[in-house]
């Protein structure tokens, strides 16, 4: 897009990975939302045909080499919650001035798409983010490849018509690894619903006071990598998180006893170094955070869905804390100095023949 000479740019890191480089990404995404929400009040220019915008500080997206469908996964979101702050904040205006304002002027902008990597831009394209941003003529044409990332999809609950278009977005998706995967579908399926209903029904609780105030979305999206048989599964949320949540659930006292039988240690979940201890004792305890009994199994469910294919991990990065679970039986956790701003869920699961015998 063109425009005046900016004020400043600021780069972004070369590789953008919240597995290789999470702490250079984690701090530009903090800086991102810092941004977005000093401009939540319509002070940018809107668009005007025939006028060149104006253009403060900005970030610099060319900096990026590669970028991996989870980190783009977040920072899609990102962009999502501050469109939809501004649009909201444009249309109190309107309401306010008794006038109509073209919401479509006040659109987040991107600088010097051309000079971007390809990788980042097909990456980005076939996640939906220029879609988002009504970006659409950058969207490359995605030729015949090995990988393929789902367009993502949101929503504030899980519905039928929700969950009906995971399944079959999902479905095309594991016909590119040519397997059976009607079993693995509806393996999967019930996964999402139970990863998605966990963000419902503990990730956005009233009268808590936000850094960020949150839109109450989740996030999904998938990729398929064909040479390796590969499907990674992305759920992300920007609420109060895992270990956030256990000071006010009704589970506190059953996820209490498991963190102290596991780690031998009297808890602190206000401590932000126990993060990654209280993932895995939220998921040890095998219970939900509500007292419905078709939901009882809660976080554990995350977890099987790895032991029902041949190879696969469960990776959980939530405020300050990381949790790592394997096939081949490695269980670990640790925690960061800085936080993800809400809870990652990755599934990596490797699909070579099928569901594992004895699993059900």
């Amino acid at each position: 897009m063109a425009g005046n000479a900016p004020r400043r740019q600021e780069s972004l890191p070369a590789i953008f990975c919240l597995e290789e480089n999470r702490d250079e990404v984690v701090a530009f995404l903090d800086s991102l939302r810092s941004r977005f929400a000093l401009n939540s009040k319509i002070r940018s220019f809107p668009r005007r045909p025939g006028r060149v915008r104006k253009i403060g500080k900005y970030f610099d997206f060319s900096a990026i080499k590669n970028i991996t469908p989870a980190a783009a996964l977040v920072l899609a979101a990102e962009y999502d919650r501050a469109h939809l702050r501004q649009l909201a904040s444009v249309m109190v205006r309107a309401s306010h001035a008794g006038k109509n304002i073209d919401p479509d002027a006040y659109r987040l902008s991107l600088i010097d798409i051309d000079r971007w990597s390809p990788q980042v831009v097909r990456t980005l394209g076939q996640l939906g983010f220029f879609q988002l941003l009504d970006f659409e003529e950058f969207v490359p044409e995605v030729p015949e490849r090995d990988e393929y990332i789902l367009e993502f999809v949101s929503g504030n609950n899980v519905d039928s018509e929700a969950t009906a278009e995971l399944t079959t977005k999902l479905r095309e998706l594991l016909t590119k690894l040519q397997i059976p995967n009607e079993e693995i579908a509806v393996h999967l399926q019930g996964r999402i619903i139970d990863a998605i209903q966990n963000v419902r029904d503990h990730a956005y609780p009233h009268n808590i006071s936000w850094r960020y105030p949150p839109i109450g979305r989740w996030w999904l999206t998938a990729s398929v990598d064909a040479i390796e048989n590969r499907l990674d599964l992305i759920v992300y949320d920007q609420g109060i998180t895992i270990p956030g949540s256990i000071p006010i659930s009704p589970k506190r006292a059953l996820i209490t006893s498991a963190f102290r039988k596991i780690f031998n240690l009297e808890e602190d979940f206000t401590n932000s170094k126990y993060d990654g201890k209280a993932i895995k004792a939220a998921i040890e305890t095998g219970q939900s955070g509500t007292d419905k009994e078709y939901r009882g199994r809660g976080l554990i469910f995350m977890r099987d869905l790895v032991n029902f294919c041949d190879r696969g991990e469960l990776r959980i990065l939530s405020r300050f804390g990381a949790y790592l679970y394997r096939s081949d039986g490695v269980d670990e956790e640790w925690f960061h100095e800085t936080s993800i701003g809400g809870t990652l869920i990755e599934w990596r699961l490797y699909l070579d023949g099928g569901q594992r015998e004895g699993v059900s």
